[in-house]
């Protein structure tokens, strides 16, 4: 669980951590790890951070709602305030979030 460890480390971005834009996709791949993006943000890894999970619960209280999230799952919703949609990821975002997850842009 996503906020069972609140010092865990998390993939997002500038924009979702400093300008607090809302987060609307997130990934907890097939690794364990997470990541956190805003709408029309891409896996760039030049816009990327790493943070502690304890700081984007505090930020994005409303992550909270999909924390249970298991591995190899995305959510994404329309923008702040709607409904969580969770599915399985496909192998192609698998793929993109392990090369975000290691620091490589997959494009």
């Amino acid at each position: 669980m996503l906020d069972s460890d609140p010092r865990l480390g998390i993939f997002t971005t500038v924009s979702v951590v400093r300008q607090r834009k809302p987060i609307v996709r997130v990934y907890h791949d097939l690794e364990g790890d997470w990541q956190f993006f805003a709408q029309g943000e891409t896996n760039e890894s030049e816009y990327a951070m790493l943070v502690a999970a304890e700081e984007i619960l505090t930020l994005h209280p409303t992550i909270r709602e999909i924390a249970s999230m298991p591995p190899g799952h995305v959510a994404t919703r329309e923008e702040y305030g709607s409904e969580w949609t969770v599915s399985i990821m496909k192998p192609k975002e698998a793929t993109m979030s392990s090369q975000c997850a290691n620091g490589n842009s997959p494009v």
